[in-house]
């Protein structure tokens, strides 16, 4: 078999969404980048339509969706409760849009491309050779592509970026990180689902959104469907001519799948017909992981466990992973350096850690409740317009989770266990952001170890850095 030799200053293996626009940015910044993917470049990453907030795009230095990469806009969206009349409602300055992923992909590949980004997809049994400090030093790997003979790949680098998603493929083959990252458990595993269908019947599915109240155009969403952290979310078009459904629940076995939700529900409904495209995946639910690298790898995406937990959701954060990451390393001579990788992380979470860590406390409460306490949450009052626009947004807003006014003094009265809770979440979820404002600023582990106390001690659970 053919061997391909190859030298870089950063390789990134994962064409997705984050891998993707990783690689764009450190060629912006000036470091050579070979970008591997395991699949073929064209079937890459999120292959579904996802809810993404717009700020996130701006603040990466990446260009807002257009049609068709962006879809149609929500007339509003609603939360709706399973258990009662109770609603919460959306409309006007809506704070994301809904992207074709599978564009997205596309495009960031495309501006690597044009940035310099060297590509090499098909590639299989990515392998990591550490030197003697433990450092990762070369990558092998084998090429199956579909048109061409397999061969061997060998690339010498100064910085791996692992973008494999939730496998983690890389970060597993480095012993001083791995030991940092530990499994994922059971309540910390969203199994998610989406498909864009086409209606079968435009009249019925006007029916349908009409005995909810709404119009086609709307987006909605139930909570609790299949335990506390479990949801089915819907726009059906202005048309009526195809519907977006997204589901998710929990992969702890006990919830099913977000697979099984979206096929129950599709049968409860039979005007909705056969999926255009969509998909399903693992995606991580816990707040990012403490320590997002070692001396010559870092992690972006969900190998590092940078996804909005409150509902399962890492497009927009795998974007401001990217760009933290280039503008981290630039006019560094060695980017994998312990420093520069501290650097890095210690952007990352001061910056977006104090949200990622506080919306990780709603989380964490939200797989505990019943599906009856997350009905009340909607149903009585306690979720507002300013929390769905907080949530949605991907954006700390006051007030955080508990809405306003004389609606959240009824539910205060009416459910005082369940205010009781979301008082305490509350208060979890702002020590976290404190800890997160004070992450470790220049490489010290025993500082890391006292810092990862801290914010488990805040959230609860164990902490990453024993």
């Amino acid at each position: 078999m053919v061997e391909e030799r190859l030298d870089a200053d950063v390789v990134v293996a994962g064409a997705g969404t984050a891998g993707s626009n990783a690689a764009w940015a450190l060629a912006g910044a000036g470091f050579t980048v070979l970008l591997l993917e395991a699949r073929s470049f064209a079937e890459a990453g999120a292959r579904w339509a996802n809810l993404v907030p717009v700020w996130p795009f701006e603040a990466a230095g990446v260009a807002l969706p257009e049609p068709p990469e962006a879809l149609e806009e929500d007339r509003a969206y609603t939360m709706l409760s399973l258990t009662g009349p109770g609603r919460t409602r959306m409309e006007g300055n809506r704070p994301c849009i809904h992207v074709d992923c599978r564009a997205l992909v596309e495009r960031l590949q495309s501006m690597g491309r044009a940035a310099g980004v060297q590509g090499r997809d098909c590639v299989q049994r990515m392998t990591l050779e550490c030197d003697a400090s433990g450092r990762p030093a070369v990558l092998t790997g084998e090429r199956h592509p579909a048109d061409a003979a397999p061969s061997r790949l060998r690339v010498t680098a100064r910085l791996f970026v692992d973008a494999t998603g939730t496998a983690g493929h890389l970060r597993r083959q480095v012993p001083g990180l791995a030991a940092d990252c530990p499994e994922l458990a059971s309540n910390e595993r969203c199994l998610g689902a989406n498909e864009v269908c086409e209606v079968l019947d435009p009249t019925a599915a006007r029916d349908f959104m009409a005995r909810l109240g709404l119009e086609p155009g709307d987006a909605f969403a139930w909570t609790g469907v299949k335990g506390g952290y479990s949801t089915i979310v819907c726009h059906l078009r202005a048309d009526a001519n195809s519907i977006l459904v997204t589901t998710g629940s929990l992969g702890d076995g006990l919830h099913g799948s977000g697979v099984e939700v979206l096929r129950d529900f599709k049968a409860r409904n039979p005007w909705i017909g056969r999926g255009i495209f969509g998909g399903s995946g693992l995606i991580p639910i816990r707040r990012p992981y403490d320590r997002l690298g070692a001396p010559g790898i870092a992690l972006v995406g969900d190998s590092g466990c940078q996804v909005f937990a409150a509902h399962a959701s890492g497009i927009a954060i795998g974007l401001l992973a990217g760009r933290c990451l280039a503008d981290s390393l630039a006019g560094r001579t060695d980017p994998g350096a312990e420093d520069a990788v501290w650097a890095y992380q210690s952007a990352f979470l001061r910056t977006h850690g104090p949200m990622l860590g506080a919306f990780d406390a709603f989380r964490r409460l939200s797989v505990s409740l019943s599906e009856a306490e997350v009905g009340d949450l909607v149903g009585e009052g306690f979720l507002q317009e300013s929390s769905i626009r907080s949530a949605l947004g991907q954006k700390l807003l006051a007030p955080h989770v508990v809405g306003e006014g004389p609606a959240l003094a009824r539910a205060l009265m009416r459910r005082p266990a369940l205010a009781a809770k979301l008082a305490a979440t509350g208060a979890r979820g702002a020590a976290a952001a404190t800890v997160y404002r004070a992450f470790p600023t220049h490489p010290d582990r025993n500082a890391l170890r006292r810092w990862s106390r801290t914010v488990a001690a805040a959230l609860g659970g164990s902490p990453d850095v024993a």
